[in-house]
């Protein structure tokens, strides 16, 4: 990798709260952080990197999310698609990526992936530059009581703003 950071950002970003379609809220979220080292080994679970900046731009439409500022949250290896030495994306999984909305019905309602329970995140490349990210994940409520249940998010096609430029050996 030529540099370690990551800049992206979703325009919008999918947050489906509760059993229904309908009841999307559309968000735009960008994510920034770093990858611990230009080089890392193929080692699925191993910490490859942090997200240390995140935000999600007001409005959304439909509802409200907000980003706990509980950072940094661990990025974690996953695999790569394509074929060496130049491949389409590099998976890895997002540790305690972290939200919260105020649901209708009154209580702020928290939602946060685990190790168990993590988000995808994963970067596309063409030619060895990254082009776009992908963030999905089903998360449940952490707290219990009045909220929706659990929310999926998703977001494929943000725009990886990043100077890193990637080649495996």
């Amino acid at each position: 990798m030529s540099s370690p950071q990551i800049a992206v950002a979703w325009s919008p970003l999918n947050f489906i709260v509760g059993p229904f379609e309908s009841n999307t809220i559309r968000c735009v979220l960008s994510l920034e952080g770093s990858f611990h080292s230009r080089t890392f080994a193929k080692v699925r679970e191993s910490l490859v990197g942090y997200v240390t900046r995140s935000g999600i731009h007001s409005p959304c439409t439909n509802g409200e999310f907000h980003v706990l500022a509980e950072i940094p949250w661990h990025l974690r290896y996953e695999g790569f698609t394509g074929a060496l030495p130049r491949i389409t994306s590099i998976k890895t999984r997002l540790i305690e990526f972290s939200i919260w909305f105020n649901s209708a019905l009154g209580p702020r309602c928290l939602y946060r992936s685990t190790p168990t329970n993590p988000a995808a995140f994963t970067l596309f490349y063409e030619a060895g530059i990254p082009t776009s990210a992908a963030l999905e994940v089903s998360l449940p409520e952490t707290q219990g009581g009045m909220c929706l249940g659990t929310i999926r998010i998703e977001g494929r096609g943000g725009s990886a703003t990043t100077e890193a430029t990637l080649s495996l050996i």
